[in-house]
């Protein structure tokens, strides 16, 4: 018989059937603390930095188990994306894309600053704006595994987050050095990782053998869903000029 350290009841087993306690309960280590900051303070086990940690580490994997039914321990993707760009926007300026527009036109540099602004005002909206768009394009690309345009949302809401969180260091170096020649490579470079990231987590997803084939046609879903977003937009804007133009005349555009 075991007698229970918390409560004193006699029992057989490895729980007090009274309280609940183990059974066997040791002296208090450092590790003991570790544990609890880990699994209590921060929920490492479960939960946003749960979620986080398998994004970094295996997130095709990660996503896959979340489509399939294992949603307890992760953070819901469309909160975790806001709070993920929210954070990684503070690193984020102007400034970072500089050296990417210097060798352009002043003309080109003007529409590349007014395109900037926007983008930096509505970062998130931009970034939930896109999702369908890339979505439609992985589903149509893969749609051999059966997974329904829904469980795609799911996957990309998830790969951008990922991405975004991959690029900090990128953009925490630009911002700290202010040189336009080094924030024109950092983005450069952050670009890269961001698609390297996308097909690493698609292959996982998909369980790609073939990963040249299965990071192409992650990458081509990405640069597919882009472009045809903002070609959509594109279009949506310029039928919105023309209707103001229409309507008021030229003096809409005109500063007051």
């Amino acid at each position: 018989m075991i007698s229970c350290k918390n409560c004193e009841t006699q029992f057989e087993g490895k729980f007090c059937p009274e309280c609940g306690q183990d059974a066997k309960v040791k002296r208090l280590t450092i590790k003991d603390f570790g544990h609890d900051i880990l699994h209590k303070v921060l929920p490492w086990d479960k939960g946003f930095l749960y979620t986080i940690r398998r994004l970094l580490t295996d997130p095709g994997h990660m996503i896959r188990e979340y489509v399939e039914g294992k949603r307890v321990k992760f953070h819901k993707p469309l909160s975790l994306i806001f709070i993920v760009l929210a954070f990684t926007l503070i690193f984020l300026t102007k400034d970072s894309f500089q050296g990417m527009v210097n060798q352009q036109s002043e003309e080109a540099r003007q529409l590349q600053n007014a395109y900037m602004d926007f983008i930096m005002k509505y970062m998130n909206l931009v970034y939930l704006a896109m999702v369908p768009s890339i979505a439609l394009f992985s589903f149509l690309l893969y749609r051999k595994y059966n997974y329904n345009f829904a469980e795609h949302m799911v996957l990309n809401l998830y790969l951008l987050a990922g991405s975004a969180i991959v690029t900090v260091p990128f953009s925490i170096y630009n911002y700290l050095t202010h040189s336009p020649v080094v924030g024109g490579l950092a983005m450069y470079l952050s670009f890269l990782a961001f698609l390297l990231y996308y097909a690493w987590g698609y292959n996982q997803f998909f369980q790609e053998t073939n990963k040249v084939r299965g990071g192409l046609k992650a990458v081509a879903s990405w640069i597919l869903g882009y472009f045809t977003f903002f070609f959509v937009v594109s279009i949506i804007a310029f039928i919105v000029i023309v209707a103001m133009v229409v309507i008021n005349g030229p003096e809409s555009f005109k500063p007051k």
